[in-house]
Protein backbone atom coordinates (compact mmCIF):
# COMPACT_ATOMS: atom_id res chain seq x y z
CA UNK A 1 0.00 0.00 0.00
CA UNK A 2 1.57 3.57 -0.46
CA UNK A 3 2.07 6.56 1.59
CA UNK A 4 -0.87 8.33 -0.25
CA UNK A 5 -3.31 5.19 0.09
CA UNK A 6 -2.20 4.84 3.81
CA UNK A 7 -2.55 8.72 4.79
CA UNK A 8 -6.53 8.37 3.35
CA UNK A 9 -7.27 5.00 4.90
CA UNK A 10 -5.90 6.94 8.14
CA UNK A 11 -7.81 10.36 7.53
CA UNK A 12 -10.94 8.12 6.74
CA UNK A 13 -10.71 6.41 10.12
CA UNK A 14 -10.59 9.74 11.74
CA UNK A 15 -13.55 10.80 10.08
CA UNK A 16 -15.60 8.46 11.12
CA UNK A 17 -13.91 8.76 15.07
CA UNK A 18 -15.30 12.27 15.15
CA UNK A 19 -18.50 11.65 13.44
CA UNK A 20 -19.06 8.81 15.91
CA UNK A 21 -17.95 10.78 18.89
CA UNK A 22 -21.15 13.29 18.18
CA UNK A 23 -23.18 10.24 19.53
CA UNK A 24 -20.92 9.06 22.56
CA UNK A 25 -21.59 11.59 25.61
CA UNK A 26 -18.33 11.45 27.91
CA UNK A 27 -19.00 10.46 31.87
CA UNK A 28 -16.65 12.19 34.46
CA UNK A 29 -16.64 11.07 38.19
CA UNK A 30 -16.54 14.18 40.69
CA UNK A 31 -13.68 12.48 41.85
CA UNK A 32 -12.76 15.88 44.43
CA UNK A 33 -16.32 16.79 45.40
CA UNK A 34 -15.96 17.96 48.89
CA UNK A 35 -19.18 18.57 50.91
CA UNK A 36 -18.69 21.26 54.03
CA UNK A 37 -21.78 21.32 56.31
CA UNK A 38 -23.77 24.31 56.56
CA UNK A 39 -25.93 25.37 59.18
CA UNK A 40 -29.43 27.23 58.17
CA UNK A 41 -29.35 30.24 60.93
CA UNK A 42 -26.70 33.26 60.17
CA UNK A 43 -25.89 34.68 63.32
CA UNK A 44 -24.13 34.66 66.68
CA UNK A 45 -27.46 33.92 69.05
CA UNK A 46 -28.37 30.75 66.41
CA UNK A 47 -29.90 27.31 68.30
CA UNK A 48 -27.72 23.92 67.04
CA UNK A 49 -28.53 23.29 63.30
CA UNK A 50 -30.18 20.19 64.72
CA UNK A 51 -32.91 22.55 66.39
CA UNK A 52 -32.86 25.16 63.58
CA UNK A 53 -36.36 25.65 61.51
CA UNK A 54 -37.99 28.46 59.37
CA UNK A 55 -41.69 28.73 59.23
CA UNK A 56 -43.53 24.97 59.10
CA UNK A 57 -40.42 23.36 57.71
CA UNK A 58 -37.65 21.50 60.35
CA UNK A 59 -34.03 21.99 59.09
CA UNK A 60 -32.81 18.10 58.25
CA UNK A 61 -28.74 19.75 57.24
CA UNK A 62 -26.82 21.48 54.84
CA UNK A 63 -23.95 21.14 52.61
CA UNK A 64 -21.47 23.56 50.43
CA UNK A 65 -20.69 21.14 47.50
CA UNK A 66 -17.59 21.67 45.45
CA UNK A 67 -15.84 20.03 42.46
CA UNK A 68 -12.82 21.34 40.18
CA UNK A 69 -14.53 19.04 37.77
CA UNK A 70 -15.17 20.77 33.97
CA UNK A 71 -18.84 21.64 34.11
CA UNK A 72 -19.93 21.39 37.79
CA UNK A 73 -22.58 23.97 39.06
CA UNK A 74 -25.29 25.91 37.95
CA UNK A 75 -27.42 23.67 39.05
CA UNK A 76 -31.30 25.08 38.85
CA UNK A 77 -33.49 21.45 38.60
CA UNK A 78 -33.01 18.47 41.12
CA UNK A 79 -35.13 14.98 41.56
CA UNK A 80 -34.88 12.84 44.64
CA UNK A 81 -35.09 8.69 44.20
CA UNK A 82 -36.44 6.45 46.55
CA UNK A 83 -32.98 5.14 47.12
CA UNK A 84 -31.92 8.89 48.41
CA UNK A 85 -30.23 9.12 44.91
CA UNK A 86 -29.87 12.90 42.60
CA UNK A 87 -30.76 13.90 39.01
CA UNK A 88 -29.18 17.66 38.71
CA UNK A 89 -29.29 19.40 35.37
CA UNK A 90 -27.50 22.38 35.01
CA UNK A 91 -28.19 25.58 32.96
CA UNK A 92 -24.94 25.65 30.95
CA UNK A 93 -26.41 21.60 29.29
CA UNK A 94 -25.36 19.35 32.09
CA UNK A 95 -26.69 16.54 34.06
CA UNK A 96 -25.37 15.02 37.30
CA UNK A 97 -26.18 12.00 39.21
CA UNK A 98 -25.16 11.26 42.66
CA UNK A 99 -26.33 9.90 46.19
CA UNK A 100 -27.08 11.72 49.28
CA UNK A 101 -25.66 10.21 52.53
CA UNK A 102 -27.97 11.06 55.51
CA UNK A 103 -27.53 9.80 59.29
CA UNK A 104 -30.30 9.44 61.72
CA UNK A 105 -32.59 11.57 59.22
CA UNK A 106 -29.31 14.07 58.89
CA UNK A 107 -27.70 15.12 55.58
CA UNK A 108 -24.57 14.61 56.21
CA UNK A 109 -22.99 13.79 52.33
CA UNK A 110 -22.99 13.33 48.69
CA UNK A 111 -21.58 9.77 46.91
CA UNK A 112 -20.89 8.28 43.46
CA UNK A 113 -21.27 11.63 41.78
CA UNK A 114 -20.71 11.67 38.16
CA UNK A 115 -21.22 14.71 35.84
CA UNK A 116 -22.26 13.84 31.41
CA UNK A 117 -23.05 16.47 29.21
CA UNK A 118 -26.87 16.79 27.88
CA UNK A 119 -27.68 15.86 24.29
CA UNK A 120 -28.85 17.19 21.44
CA UNK A 121 -31.67 15.92 19.37
CA UNK A 122 -29.44 13.95 16.98
CA UNK A 123 -26.85 12.97 20.09
CA UNK A 124 -24.62 15.48 19.67
CA UNK A 125 -23.56 17.50 22.48
CA UNK A 126 -25.53 20.50 23.64
CA UNK A 127 -22.85 23.27 23.17
CA UNK A 128 -21.77 24.77 26.35
CA UNK A 129 -22.05 28.69 26.68
CA UNK A 130 -24.66 29.15 24.28
CA UNK A 131 -27.18 29.86 26.91
CA UNK A 132 -30.24 29.79 23.71
CA UNK A 133 -29.70 26.10 23.34
CA UNK A 134 -28.47 24.62 26.80
CA UNK A 135 -30.20 26.63 29.72
CA UNK A 136 -31.65 23.42 31.32
CA UNK A 137 -34.12 25.06 34.09
CA UNK A 138 -36.36 22.27 34.85
CA UNK A 139 -36.73 18.50 35.64
CA UNK A 140 -39.97 16.38 35.99
CA UNK A 141 -39.63 12.91 35.72
CA UNK A 142 -42.00 10.18 34.72
CA UNK A 143 -40.99 7.90 37.58
CA UNK A 144 -41.25 9.26 40.65
CA UNK A 145 -40.15 6.67 42.66
CA UNK A 146 -36.66 6.06 40.38
CA UNK A 147 -36.06 8.96 38.23
CA UNK A 148 -33.15 7.24 35.97
CA UNK A 149 -35.51 4.35 35.76
CA UNK A 150 -38.48 6.38 33.78
CA UNK A 151 -38.49 9.00 31.13
CA UNK A 152 -36.81 12.61 32.08
CA UNK A 153 -38.76 16.16 31.32
CA UNK A 154 -36.22 18.95 30.88
CA UNK A 155 -37.40 22.77 29.90
CA UNK A 156 -34.95 25.41 28.45
CA UNK A 157 -35.44 28.42 28.09
CA UNK A 158 -33.65 31.13 25.50
CA UNK A 159 -35.26 28.99 22.77
CA UNK A 160 -37.91 27.94 24.82
CA UNK A 161 -38.92 24.21 24.47
CA UNK A 162 -39.09 20.77 26.29
CA UNK A 163 -37.41 17.75 25.45
CA UNK A 164 -37.93 14.09 26.64
CA UNK A 165 -34.21 12.15 27.75
CA UNK A 166 -34.95 8.30 28.15
CA UNK A 167 -32.84 6.17 30.26
CA UNK A 168 -29.18 6.23 29.65
CA UNK A 169 -28.56 3.17 27.15
CA UNK A 170 -25.23 1.75 29.20
CA UNK A 171 -23.50 2.95 32.41
CA UNK A 172 -21.20 5.16 30.56
CA UNK A 173 -23.75 7.90 30.44
CA UNK A 174 -26.56 9.57 32.89
CA UNK A 175 -29.57 10.49 30.32
CA UNK A 176 -29.94 9.40 26.68
CA UNK A 177 -30.48 10.81 23.66
CA UNK A 178 -33.74 13.09 23.54
CA UNK A 179 -36.85 13.52 21.52
CA UNK A 180 -39.71 16.29 21.24
CA UNK A 181 -42.60 14.72 23.38
CA UNK A 182 -45.75 14.06 20.94
CA UNK A 183 -47.55 17.62 20.62
CA UNK A 184 -45.11 19.52 22.78
CA UNK A 185 -43.30 21.08 20.12
CA UNK A 186 -41.96 24.49 20.67
CA UNK A 187 -44.00 26.01 18.01
CA UNK A 188 -47.44 24.54 19.40
CA UNK A 189 -46.50 25.28 23.12
CA UNK A 190 -47.62 28.51 23.93
CA UNK A 191 -43.93 29.60 25.29
CA UNK A 192 -43.61 32.79 23.35
CA UNK A 193 -45.64 34.72 26.27
CA UNK A 194 -42.46 34.02 28.41
CA UNK A 195 -39.31 36.34 28.37
CA UNK A 196 -36.01 35.21 26.75
CA UNK A 197 -34.60 34.36 30.33
CA UNK A 198 -37.86 34.06 31.99
CA UNK A 199 -39.32 30.73 30.29
CA UNK A 200 -40.69 27.22 32.01
CA UNK A 201 -38.55 27.17 35.36
CA UNK A 202 -40.86 25.39 37.23
CA UNK A 203 -42.67 21.78 35.51
CA UNK A 204 -44.02 18.86 37.76
CA UNK A 205 -45.89 15.81 36.61
CA UNK A 206 -50.02 15.81 38.02
CA UNK A 207 -51.65 12.71 39.77
CA UNK A 208 -52.95 11.80 36.05
CA UNK A 209 -49.73 11.94 34.11
CA UNK A 210 -50.43 15.46 32.71
CA UNK A 211 -47.71 18.34 33.04
CA UNK A 212 -48.21 21.27 34.71
CA UNK A 213 -45.70 24.27 33.56
CA UNK A 214 -45.37 27.95 34.91
CA UNK A 215 -43.77 31.05 33.25
CA UNK A 216 -41.58 32.56 35.01
CA UNK A 217 -41.58 36.06 33.81
CA UNK A 218 -44.17 36.84 30.86
CA UNK A 219 -43.61 39.53 28.34
CA UNK A 220 -44.17 43.06 29.28
CA UNK A 221 -47.50 44.60 29.85
CA UNK A 222 -48.98 40.66 28.91
CA UNK A 223 -51.22 41.34 32.12
CA UNK A 224 -51.00 45.46 32.01
CA UNK A 225 -54.89 45.61 33.16
CA UNK A 226 -54.63 43.05 35.61
CA UNK A 227 -54.96 44.17 39.26
CA UNK A 228 -53.36 41.86 40.13
CA UNK A 229 -48.98 40.19 39.73
CA UNK A 230 -49.30 37.26 38.31
CA UNK A 231 -47.47 34.43 35.42
CA UNK A 232 -49.42 32.17 33.32
CA UNK A 233 -49.58 28.15 33.19
CA UNK A 234 -50.48 25.66 31.35
CA UNK A 235 -51.16 22.12 32.07
CA UNK A 236 -50.43 19.99 29.02
CA UNK A 237 -51.93 16.59 28.37
CA UNK A 238 -50.19 13.99 25.85
CA UNK A 239 -53.28 14.10 23.29
CA UNK A 240 -52.02 17.79 22.09
CA UNK A 241 -54.48 19.68 24.75
CA UNK A 242 -53.31 22.73 27.04
CA UNK A 243 -55.60 23.98 29.97
CA UNK A 244 -54.59 28.18 30.58
CA UNK A 245 -53.81 29.00 34.24
CA UNK A 246 -52.68 31.62 36.34
CA UNK A 247 -50.37 31.57 39.20
CA UNK A 248 -50.76 34.72 41.58
CA UNK A 249 -46.75 36.25 42.53
CA UNK A 250 -45.66 39.18 45.20
CA UNK A 251 -42.72 41.24 46.32
CA UNK A 252 -40.84 40.48 42.49
CA UNK A 253 -40.93 37.00 43.83
CA UNK A 254 -40.92 33.90 40.74
CA UNK A 255 -41.54 30.28 40.58
CA UNK A 256 -38.46 28.44 39.94
CA UNK A 257 -39.23 24.94 40.68
CA UNK A 258 -42.30 22.44 41.66
CA UNK A 259 -42.42 19.19 42.90
CA UNK A 260 -44.99 17.21 43.61
CA UNK A 261 -45.64 15.28 47.42
CA UNK A 262 -45.33 11.25 47.12
CA UNK A 263 -48.93 9.70 47.13
CA UNK A 264 -50.71 13.04 46.91
CA UNK A 265 -52.18 15.77 44.42
CA UNK A 266 -50.81 19.00 46.50
CA UNK A 267 -47.71 21.14 44.75
CA UNK A 268 -44.24 22.20 46.41
CA UNK A 269 -43.08 25.38 44.64
CA UNK A 270 -39.97 27.20 45.34
CA UNK A 271 -40.22 30.95 44.49
CA UNK A 272 -37.14 33.19 43.84
CA UNK A 273 -35.97 37.20 44.42
CA UNK A 274 -32.67 38.87 44.02
CA UNK A 275 -32.17 42.10 43.96
CA UNK A 276 -28.48 43.94 45.20
CA UNK A 277 -30.54 45.83 48.19
CA UNK A 278 -31.93 42.56 49.64
CA UNK A 279 -29.85 39.87 48.20
CA UNK A 280 -31.72 36.68 47.94
CA UNK A 281 -35.21 35.74 48.95
CA UNK A 282 -36.82 32.56 48.77
CA UNK A 283 -40.78 31.23 49.41
CA UNK A 284 -41.40 27.61 49.31
CA UNK A 285 -45.91 27.61 49.03
CA UNK A 286 -48.54 24.79 48.71
CA UNK A 287 -50.77 24.22 46.31
CA UNK A 288 -53.64 22.00 46.92
CA UNK A 289 -55.38 19.78 44.50
CA UNK A 290 -59.26 21.90 44.84
CA UNK A 291 -57.29 25.05 43.73
CA UNK A 292 -55.28 23.28 41.09
CA UNK A 293 -59.08 22.00 39.85
CA UNK A 294 -60.93 25.41 40.41
CA UNK A 295 -57.80 27.03 38.48
CA UNK A 296 -58.42 25.01 35.17
CA UNK A 297 -62.21 25.40 34.96
CA UNK A 298 -62.01 29.08 35.45
CA UNK A 299 -58.85 30.85 35.04
CA UNK A 300 -60.04 34.42 35.45
CA UNK A 301 -61.86 33.98 38.60
CA UNK A 302 -59.20 31.65 40.34
CA UNK A 303 -55.53 32.46 40.01
CA UNK A 304 -53.91 30.07 42.50
CA UNK A 305 -52.56 31.46 45.61
CA UNK A 306 -50.13 29.22 47.15
CA UNK A 307 -50.12 28.89 51.03
CA UNK A 308 -46.91 30.41 52.84
CA UNK A 309 -44.64 27.29 54.39
CA UNK A 310 -41.43 29.29 55.05
CA UNK A 311 -39.41 32.32 53.67
CA UNK A 312 -35.70 32.96 53.74
CA UNK A 313 -33.60 35.79 53.46
CA UNK A 314 -29.99 36.78 53.88
CA UNK A 315 -30.23 38.73 56.83
CA UNK A 316 -31.36 35.33 58.83
CA UNK A 317 -30.25 32.89 56.61
CA UNK A 318 -27.29 30.91 54.94
CA UNK A 319 -28.95 31.21 51.36
CA UNK A 320 -27.78 31.57 47.48
CA UNK A 321 -29.70 31.72 44.36
CA UNK A 322 -31.87 28.53 44.98
CA UNK A 323 -33.17 27.33 42.00
CA UNK A 324 -34.33 23.23 42.39
CA UNK A 325 -36.57 21.52 44.74
CA UNK A 326 -37.27 17.85 44.78
CA UNK A 327 -39.06 15.59 47.37
CA UNK A 328 -37.76 12.82 48.39
CA UNK A 329 -40.07 10.13 48.29
CA UNK A 330 -40.75 7.49 51.08
CA UNK A 331 -38.81 9.65 53.51
CA UNK A 332 -39.87 10.64 56.99
CA UNK A 333 -42.11 9.06 59.39
CA UNK A 334 -46.08 8.97 58.46
CA UNK A 335 -47.59 12.21 57.84
CA UNK A 336 -44.17 13.69 56.98
CA UNK A 337 -42.23 14.46 54.01
CA UNK A 338 -38.73 15.45 53.27
CA UNK A 339 -37.50 17.62 50.35
CA UNK A 340 -33.95 19.31 49.47
CA UNK A 341 -33.67 22.47 47.48
CA UNK A 342 -30.25 23.29 45.49
CA UNK A 343 -28.90 26.50 44.32
CA UNK A 344 -27.28 28.01 41.10
CA UNK A 345 -24.15 29.23 41.78
CA UNK A 346 -23.82 30.66 38.29
CA UNK A 347 -20.34 29.45 37.84
CA UNK A 348 -19.45 32.26 40.23
CA UNK A 349 -16.47 32.08 42.59
CA UNK A 350 -18.22 34.26 44.82
CA UNK A 351 -21.25 32.39 45.13
CA UNK A 352 -22.18 28.81 46.49
CA UNK A 353 -23.45 25.62 45.24
CA UNK A 354 -25.38 24.69 48.16
CA UNK A 355 -28.29 22.15 48.99
CA UNK A 356 -30.32 21.89 51.93
CA UNK A 357 -32.54 19.14 53.39
CA UNK A 358 -36.00 19.88 55.27
CA UNK A 359 -38.97 17.80 57.12
CA UNK A 360 -42.38 19.09 56.71
CA UNK A 361 -45.23 18.00 58.72
CA UNK A 362 -48.07 17.38 55.73
CA UNK A 363 -50.90 16.64 58.07
CA UNK A 364 -50.64 20.74 58.74
CA UNK A 365 -50.31 22.21 55.46
CA UNK A 366 -52.52 25.05 55.73
CA UNK A 367 -54.88 25.53 52.52
CA UNK A 368 -54.28 26.87 49.39
CA UNK A 369 -56.52 29.66 48.11
CA UNK A 370 -57.93 31.10 44.79
CA UNK A 371 -58.52 34.80 43.85
CA UNK A 372 -60.25 36.49 41.37
CA UNK A 373 -58.84 38.95 38.10
CA UNK A 374 -60.72 41.76 38.69
CA UNK A 375 -59.74 43.37 34.69
CA UNK A 376 -59.14 40.11 33.24
CA UNK A 377 -61.98 38.62 31.44
CA UNK A 378 -62.73 34.81 31.35
CA UNK A 379 -62.78 34.78 28.13
CA UNK A 380 -58.96 36.48 27.91
CA UNK A 381 -56.86 34.54 26.00
CA UNK A 382 -53.23 35.02 27.46
CA UNK A 383 -51.84 33.06 24.57
CA UNK A 384 -53.04 35.16 21.82
CA UNK A 385 -51.66 38.53 23.89
CA UNK A 386 -48.84 36.45 23.56
CA UNK A 387 -48.61 36.16 19.78
CA UNK A 388 -49.32 39.49 19.42
CA UNK A 389 -47.20 41.17 21.70
CA UNK A 390 -44.45 38.82 19.95
CA UNK A 391 -46.01 39.39 16.68
CA UNK A 392 -45.37 43.30 17.33
CA UNK A 393 -41.55 42.15 18.75
CA UNK A 394 -41.28 40.05 15.32
CA UNK A 395 -42.28 43.05 12.85
CA UNK A 396 -40.04 45.64 14.98
CA UNK A 397 -37.35 43.81 14.22
CA UNK A 398 -38.05 43.29 10.56
CA UNK A 399 -38.34 46.51 10.43
CA UNK A 400 -35.01 47.72 11.76
CA UNK A 401 -33.35 44.72 10.02
CA UNK A 402 -34.23 46.57 6.69
CA UNK A 403 -33.66 50.06 8.25
CA UNK A 404 -29.82 48.26 8.54
CA UNK A 405 -29.84 47.02 5.33
CA UNK A 406 -30.67 49.82 3.76
CA UNK A 407 -28.59 52.31 5.61
CA UNK A 408 -25.52 49.26 4.58
CA UNK A 409 -26.55 49.56 0.77
CA UNK A 410 -26.45 53.77 1.11
CA UNK A 411 -22.68 53.17 2.77
CA UNK A 412 -21.88 51.02 0.49
CA UNK A 413 -22.85 52.63 -2.52
CA UNK A 414 -21.26 56.10 -1.25
CA UNK A 415 -17.76 54.41 -0.68
CA UNK A 416 -18.11 53.00 -4.28
CA UNK A 417 -18.76 56.71 -5.50
CA UNK A 418 -16.22 58.36 -3.22
CA UNK A 419 -13.39 55.42 -4.29
CA UNK A 420 -14.04 56.13 -7.86
CA UNK A 421 -13.88 60.26 -7.49
CA UNK A 422 -10.96 59.63 -5.71
CA UNK A 423 -9.55 57.00 -8.16
CA UNK A 424 -10.37 59.97 -11.12
CA UNK A 425 -8.76 62.26 -9.18
CA UNK A 426 -5.47 60.64 -8.47
CA UNK A 427 -5.73 60.22 -12.25
CA UNK A 428 -5.79 63.71 -13.13
CA UNK A 429 -3.38 64.73 -10.60
CA UNK A 430 -0.97 61.76 -11.55
CA UNK A 431 0.94 64.17 -13.88
CA UNK A 432 1.98 66.64 -11.16
CA UNK A 433 2.87 63.76 -8.88
CA UNK A 434 5.24 62.20 -11.50
CA UNK A 435 6.86 65.92 -11.83
CA UNK A 436 7.48 66.66 -8.09
CA UNK A 437 8.43 63.00 -7.79
CA UNK A 438 11.34 63.42 -10.45
CA UNK A 439 12.13 67.06 -9.32
CA UNK A 440 12.77 65.18 -6.15
CA UNK A 441 15.22 62.82 -7.43
CA UNK A 442 17.00 64.96 -9.57
CA UNK A 443 20.45 64.89 -8.81
CA UNK A 444 21.53 68.10 -7.48
CA UNK A 445 24.54 70.35 -8.90
CA UNK A 446 27.29 72.03 -6.60
CA UNK A 447 25.29 75.29 -7.11
CA UNK A 448 22.45 73.88 -5.91
CA UNK A 449 23.94 72.19 -3.02
CA UNK A 450 25.53 75.54 -2.11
Amino acid sequence: MSRASRRCNELVLLWSFALCSLHVAWMEDLSDLTCTPVPLCKGANCPPPTSQSVGMLQFRGGLALRSSVGGFGGWSGLRLSQEAGVVAISDEGWVMSATLLYEDGWLTGVSNGRIAPLLNLDGSVLEHGNKAWSDAESIAVSNHTSPLQGDVFISFEGNHRVWRYPPAPSSSSILGVPTVPKNLDPEEIPTHICQPNGGVEAMEFLHDGRLLLLCEDPVQDIFLHADKEMVPGWIYSFDGNFSLVYYQVEDGLRPVAMARLPGKEDLLVLERFWSAATGNILRIRHLSPEVLLLAQQNPSECVMVGSLLAELNNSQHNVDNFEGLAVLPGAGNPGQIEFAIVSDDNYNPYQRTLLFSFLLDVSRLPPASCTRVNTLSSDTDVNQLGKKDGSAAQALALAMSIVFIVLGSLYGLWSFVLKKRLQRRNFELAPLWSHLDEEEHKPRTNTEEN
